[in-house]
Formats: C-alpha cells, sequence, structure tokens
C-alpha cells in the first residue's frame, strides 16, 4: 500500500505551516478581523435561540431599526451602541446590555478598565480573579485609571503581561468619586 506523494507533500506543509502559527502566535486573531466588521452588535432572543451577530452601518443606530417595523412606536428614538447586547423578549419589549466580556474580545472590540467588572476582566489573558479584583480595588481606591499604563502600578501585572494587555483594554475616562486624599497618597502612585 503506498501513499499519494502529493497527499504527503499537502500534509507536511499544513503541518508546518500549523506549527509555524503556533509557535509565533502571541494571542488569537480576534474574529473581527476575519470578519471585517466595524461596529458589531449582539442580538439574542428569549426563545432559546442561538444569538446572532449583526453589523453595525455606524457606531451608533436606532433600536428600531433593528426590530419588525411594527415595533418601531414602542421604542421610539432609543438608541443602541456598537459592542452592546440586545435582548429580544416577546413582542416589542427588548434590553440593552453590555455584550459579554469574551465576545467583546473574540470580536476585536477592548475592554474599558473604568467599566469592566472583575468578572469581565477574568476574560483576558493572564487575569483571574485574584488579577481582576486588585484591579477594580485599585480603581475604587485611586479613581479611574487615565491610561492603561496604570495597569503596571496593580500588583501581579508586569511589564510582560501589561505588553499583552495593551492592546485588548482601554482607559476611556469616566465619571466616577474622586479618590479620598489619604487613598490619593502614596498608594495609588
Amino acid at each position: 500500500m503506498g501513499f499519494d506523494h502529493r497527499v504527503v507533500s499537502l500534509l507536511l506543509v499544513t503541518l508546518a505551516a500549523l506549527l509555524a502559527a503556533a509557535r509565533g502566535a502571541s494571542a488569537p486573531t480576534p474574529l473581527r478581523e476575519q470578519w471585517r466588521c466595524r461596529h458589531p452588535l449582539l442580538i439574542a432572543r428569549g426563545d432559546g435561540r442561538p444569538a446572532r451577530l449583526r453589523c453595525l452601518p455606524r457606531r451608533q443606530v436606532r433600536l428600531s431599526s433593528l426590530l419588525p417595523p411594527s415595533c418601531s412606536h414602542a421604542l421610539g428614538r432609543r438608541e443602541v451602541q456598537a459592542g452592546q447586547r440586545v435582548l429580544r423578549r416577546r413582542g416589542c419589549s427588548v434590553g440593552v446590555e453590555a455584550m459579554p466580556a469574551a465576545w467583546r474580545l473574540a470580536l476585536g472590540l477592548r475592554l474599558d478598565l473604568n467599566r469592566a467588572s472583575s468578572d469581565a476582566l477574568r476574560a483576558l489573558p493572564r487575569v483571574g480573579a485574584v488579577i481582576a479584583r486588585r484591579i477594580v480595588a485599585r480603581r475604587r481606591r485611586c479613581g479611574p485609571y487615565a491610561s492603561v499604563d496604570e495597569l503596571i502600578k496593580v500588583r501581579g501585572i508586569g511589564a510582560a503581561t501589561l505588553r499583552r494587555l495593551r492592546p485588548l483594554v482601554r482607559a476611556r475616562s469616566a465619571r466616577s468619586r474622586r479618590p479620598s486624599p489619604r487613598a490619593a497618597s502614596e498608594t495609588c502612585r
């Protein structure tokens, strides 16, 4: 029983490509780069059917444009943004909430350090429950993060981890309470 040399060659080339990709890949390629969508939205239904991804034409659209025309009167001018999840219930009843962190990361959307919960931060590589709690605790103690580079001040995040997290998170200014003068001393610098 002989092997066709073309099949063997194809298998060897495929194996070599997989090994090279595994060796050089630091993080998985976000689905967004493969899908080419700048403004993804997740639409989930309450009847147990799988959620669908929808590509919005711009960052913010009216919610009524996503649902049947018969629901436009019930929704008015309510808007939805990319990176959110729309929950369709019975009739024209809908709920809008943040898209789960794992979905956001898979779609190439960044997590906001000033708004993400510790559960959401756990979706990041090399961030477990302890480090996620430390990130949130520092935010509460010192106020919102001014930049992603402030993560280096969180115990357990070193230069290598920060380099890996930098393309996955952002630090948008959030309306948050100011830290107390005592908390803003040495612990936040």
